[in-house]
């Protein structure tokens, strides 16, 4: 009777050890005016993934320089793969040829391995995770090449330059800004001039700084 009694009392304590609910760790955020956005942690780096720094280039804002965001977003949880802008396949020539319009209307592929598409005004930020607001530490700023044609946020993974600048004692911020590409960034032309919607992709880098 005692043996079965210590079983039971063991049985018991292994059931509540299993079943009792897991601590877990609150994930980093932070509040910006227009949104709360809720980031990733890892090895020493918070890195915020797709944060809007302006408002979607849709609709009556397609083909027009970039507008600031206006309205609270709400919670943005920036964790996933931002959305690259759209552009031409990898093999395309660089110059544009006289259906490159048609071409890029129909064909939305590109060199991103992940998602593109129109709605892609976002920045990356990668930072040290026990920076504070008094920290003001340098912002490498960096904006990928590829002719205006190709390339997106999605290319690299900075976590190691914040890694290794806290290794050295000199622990920087970066941040990774994505524009528009191609047609939907760098058209030409009297009527876009004057309109004012000429180099809105260099717009969007300026934004993003901003």
């Amino acid at each position: 009777m005692y043996a079965l009694t210590t079983t039971t009392l063991l049985l018991f304590s292994l059931t509540l050890a299993l079943t009792a609910p897991e601590k877990r760790q609150l994930e980093p955020s932070v509040e910006l005016p227009y949104a709360k956005i809720i980031v990733s942690s890892s090895r020493r780096i918070d890195t915020f993934k797709g944060i809007p720094y302006a408002q979607p280039p849709i609709g009556p804002l397609r083909l027009k320089p970039p507008q600031s965001i206006t309205s609270h977003l709400g919670t943005i949880h920036a964790i996933g793969i931002p959305t690259a802008c759209s552009q031409g396949e990898k093999s395309a020539p660089i110059a544009l040829s006289p259906n490159f319009g048609a071409k890029l209307t129909v064909r939305q592929t590109s060199q991103a391995s992940n998602p593109t598409g129109e709605d892609c005004l976002t920045i990356n930020i990668q930072r040290p995770s026990n920076i504070t607001k008094n920290s003001k530490l340098p912002v490498l700023f960096w904006i990928y090449g590829g002719a205006f044609q190709i390339g997106s946020t999605q290319s690299f993974d900075a976590t190691q330059i914040p890694q290794t600048s806290i290794y050295k004692s000199q622990s920087i911020i970066y941040v990774a800004v994505n524009y528009r590409l191609g047609g939907f960034g760098c058209l030409a032309g009297s009527e876009i001039f004057e309109d004012g919607s000429s180099n809105i992709g260099l717009l969007d880098q300026r934004l993003g700084v901003q």
